[in-house]
C-alpha cells in the first residue's frame, strides 16, 4: 500500500472538533505515471466518526479544486465521487462495489479513481478512506483534506488542511488515445454508398479503458484519416451529440465512397496535444474496430433498351449504383411469371461493360422468348470483386427488381447555347428544359403518358432555379431552369427524372461560362528572354519552368484545376478549340464556376495559340499588348 500523507486541519465548535491525518504525517512518496496505488487518509471527529457526513481529499499543486485531483466521499450513501475543477461531481459510484461486472473507474485529466478498488472504514472517532488512484501526468503534488459533520441545516464544515506531505509522479506523462463506445450491434460501420454514418468516440489514457469524464476536451480533434483502399470522408464534430456526453467525447461522421473496399479500418486523428489513434474496444464479448466498411446493396435505377439488330439481338443498359467495379456479377432477366430463360445474356460482347454505375448487356432472344414485360435484377460480387461483404440486416448482394418494358424518361435542352455539344447552356441564364416519356424499343415519344415527373439535380450553388417537377401531357412537358455552377472541374450538372410509372432517366447538362479573356503571350511585348512577368515562356502557375514553345492553353482565376481539359467556343465566329488549364490569373481565388458568382471583369487568359484558333485578334503596340474577347468555356472535352 502506498500512503500519501495528508492533514485535514482542525475545527472546533460547541460539539465537534475534527481533523485529518495519516500514519506518516510530513512524509513524501514517489510513484511512476499511471501506477495504481492505494492511498490512505484518516478523518477524525471527536464527537464520533459517525458524525462525519462528507470527506474530501485534494491532491494537487495547491489546495484549490482547479487543476487538482479531488475526490469526495459521502458515508451515508457510500458514494465516492470525482470532482471537476469547479468542485462539482463529474462522476460517482458506490465505493467498493463493481458496476456491470467490472471495476467502476472514473477518469479525469489529473487522476483516475478506481471506485471499486477503494474502501472506507469507520471506527470510533476515525473515518479511514483508502483511495485507489492513478496519475496520468508528471509533477509534484501536495495532499490536502477537508471534512463536514452533521446533516443540513446544522452542517459544520472544517477548513482545508495545510499540506504536510507530498506526492511526486515521475516518468513520462501518458499520451491521450481514443476509443469507441459501441451501442447495440451493429455499430461503427459505414456502407460504401456515400450514406453518412455518425459514431461517438472518447479520449482515454493508454493502460486504461475508461473515457475521461473531467478536465480533458476533444474540441481540437481534426484531420481524421482512415487506412485502407478507397475514399472515406471523415468529419469530426464537437461537442458530441451523444446524450450526457462529457467534453472528452466527439463524433465522427463517415461517408464511404463506392470505391471504399470492405473491411476494418484504423483511424488516426490530430489534436492540439499530438496525434491520436482510435483503438478497438471490446464490449459484451464483442470487439469493435474503429470502423468497418461493408458493401452496400446494389441499386438499379433505370434501364435503357436499344433497337435490335437484324438477328433480333439488342443491348440494354442498366443504370444505378454499387454494381461492383472490379469483377462482373450476374444479371437475371425474367418474365413477370418467373420464367428466366428467354434470353442469352452476353457479358463480353463488343459493347458490353460492367462498372459500378452502368452495365451494358447484349440480349439474344431464344426461340421460346414470349416478349412482353421483363423484370431485371443485379447480383453484385462486391466492390472488391472477391464476394459481397454484407452487413446483416442492412445490405444484400441482390438489387431491387426493375422492369424494362415500360416508358422511359429523357431530358433535353431544345435550344442549346453551343452547337454540337448536346444539352449545352450558359451559366446564370434561364433556359427551357424539356422532359419526354418515350418507348424504349423505338425511341419515339410515348404520347399516352401523362403525369408529374420529378427532376433532381446534383447539388450546385445557391440562387439557382430548380423546379421540383414538370407536368407531362401527351408524353412531353417543359420547365424553366437556371444553373449557376458545377462541382469541382465537372463538365456540367447531372440530373435524374423519376416517375413511378416509368423508368427513370439520368442525364447531364453541359454548363458553359461566359467571360472576357485577355491574351497571354509566349514572350511579352518587347521581350525575348526570361525572366519576364507575363511571358508564359518563362513561367506559369502550372508550369514553373515555362513552356519550350508556344502552346494552346487557358488560364483561370483560381488554383486547383491545372491540367483539367477545357473546351472553348467563340460565339462571334463559331470557332471551337479543345485545350487545358496551364495557368492561374489574372486574378486569383475566384472559382466563379463553383460559387455561381459573376466572373470578374477579366475572367481568365487565353494563350496566343488558343487565340489564333478561336479567331481572336491580338498584338503589340510597341511594348503594350492588346487583344481580348468574350468567349464561352467549360470543363471537359
Amino acid at each position: 500500500m502506498v500512503s500519501a500523507p495528508a492533514w485535514c486541519g482542525s475545527y472546533a465548535s460547541s460539539r465537534h472538533a475534527f481533523r485529518c491525518g495519516e500514519s506518516r504525517p510530513g512524509g513524501s512518496d514517489s510513484v511512476q505515471v499511471l501506477y495504481q496505488g492505494v492511498y490512505r487518509t484518516d478523518f477524525y471527529d471527536f464527537a464520533g466518526s459517525s458524525e462525519i457526513t462528507q470527506a474530501t481529499v485534494i491532491v494537487g499543486p495547491s489546495n484549490a479544486y482547479n487543476g487538482s485531483c479531488s475526490v469526495q466521499y459521502s458515508p451515508s450513501t457510500q458514494q465516492l465521487s470525482l470532482l471537476n475543477n469547479s468542485a462539482a461531481v463529474a462522476g460517482s459510484g458506490v465505493i467498493g462495489q463493481p458496476g456491470n461486472g467490472s471495476d467502476v473507474i472514473l477518469a479525469g485529466s489529473q487522476c483516475l479513481l478506481d471506485v471499486t478498488a477503494s474502501s472506507a472504514t469507520s471506527v470510533g472517532n476515525t473515518l479511514r478512506l483508502f483511495l485507489s488512484l492513478q496519475f496520468p501526468t508528471t509533477g509534484s503534488y501536495s495532499w490536502y483534506g477537508q471534512a463536514k459533520a452533521l446533516p443540513a441545516p446544522n452542517t459544520v464544515t472544517g477548513p482545508v488542511s495545510p499540506s504536510l506531505g507530498s506526492l511526486s509522479v515521475t516518468g513520462t506523462s501518458a499520451p491521450l488515445q481514443a476509443r469507441g463506445m459501441p451501442p447495440a450491434q451493429p455499430s461503427y460501420y459505414a456502407l460504401n454508398n456515400d450514406t453518412p454514418e455518425t459514431w461517438t468516440y472518447c479520449l482515454y489514457y493508454p493502460g486504461t479503458t475508461q473515457c475521461i469524464i473531467e478536465g480533458e476536451s476533444a474540441q481540437s480533434v481534426s484531420n481524421c484519416q482512415a487506412t485502407g483502399t478507397g475514399l472515406i470522408h471523415i468529419t469530426p464534430t464537437w461537442p458530441s451529440s451523444s446524450p450526457g456526453a462529457f467534453p472528452s467525447y466527439f463524433d465522427l461522421t463517415f461517408t464511404a465512397d463506392p470505391s471504399a473496399v470492405p473491411g476494418s479500418r484504423s483511424i488516426n486523428c490530430s489534436t492540439d496535444s499530438g496525434p491520436i489513434t482510435i483503438s478497438p474496444v471490446t464490449q459484451g464479448g464483442q470487439t469493435y474496430n474503429p470502423l468497418t466498411v461493408y458493401d452496400a446493396t446494389p441499386s438499379l435505377n433505370a434501364i435503357t433498351q436499344f433497337l435490335p439488330d437484324g438477328t433480333g439481338a439488342f443491348y440494354i443498359t442498366l443504370w444505378g449504383t454499387n454494381f461492383g467495379r472490379t469483377n462482373p456479377g450476374t444479371v437475371s432477366i425474367c418474365t413477370t411469371s418467373g420464367s428466366c430463360g428467354d434470353f442469352t445474356i452476353s457479358y463480353s460482347a463488343q459493347y458490353s461493360t460492367w462498372t459500378d454505375n452502368q452495365i451494358n448487356l447484349l440480349l439474344t432472344p431464344n426461340n421460346t422468348s414470349a416478349g412482353g414485360a421483363y423484370n431485371v435484377q443485379v447480383t453484385s460480387v462486391g466492390e472488391a470483386g472477391m464476394g459481397f461483404v454484407a452487413l446483416q440486416g442492412y445490405s444484400v448482394a441482390q438489387s431491387n427488381v426493375l422492369g424494362f418494358d415500360r416508358p422511359s424518361l429523357r431530358g433535353s435542352v431544345p435550344t442549346p447555347a453551343v452547337p454540337a455539344d448536346g444539352d449545352a447552356i450558359i451559366a446564370s441564364q434561364p433556359f427551357t428544359f424539356q422532359v419526354e416519356a418515350y418507348n424504349p424499343h423505338t425511341g419515339s415519344r410515348d404520347t399516352s403518358f401523362a403525369g408529374a415527373v420529378t427532376i433532381s439535380f446534383t447539388l450546385g450553388p445557391s440562387g439557382e432555379t430548380l423546379p421540383a417537377f414538370v407536368q407531362l401531357s401527351a408524353g412531353v412537358g417543359t420547365a424553366t431552369v437556371m444553373l449557376k455552377g458545377v462541382p469541382g472541374a465537372g463538365s456540367g450538372r447531372n440530373y435524374t427524372l423519376t416517375n413511378p410509372n416509368a423508368n427513370s432517366g439520368p442525364g447531364t447538362i453541359n454548363v458553359w461560362f461566359q467571360a472576357t479573356f485577355d491574351i497571354e503571350l509566349y514572350h511579352n511585348c518587347g521581350t525575348t528572354a526570361c525572366p519576364v512577368l507575363g511571358s508564359y515562356a518563362c513561367q506559369t502557375a502550372c508550369e514553373p519552368s515555362g513552356f519550350a514553345s508556344p502552346a494552346n492553353f487557358i488560364a483561370l482565376t483560381a488554383g486547383g484545376v491545372c491540367s483539367q481539359p477545357v473546351r472553348a467556343y467563340n460565339p462571334a465566329n463559331g470557332n471551337t478549340s479543345y485545350t487545358g488549364v496551364s495557368d492561374e490569373g489574372p486574378s486569383t481565388n475566384n472559382p466563379y464556376w463553383n460559387t455561381g458568382s459573376a466572373p470578374p471583369s477579366i475572367g481568365g487568359c487565353i494563350s496566343d495559340v488558343l487565340a489564333n484558333q478561336l479567331g481572336v485578334s491580338f498584338g503589340c503596340n510597341g511594348n503594350t499588348p492588346y487583344g481580348s474577347a468574350t468567349i464561352l468555356w467549360r470543363f471537359g472535352n
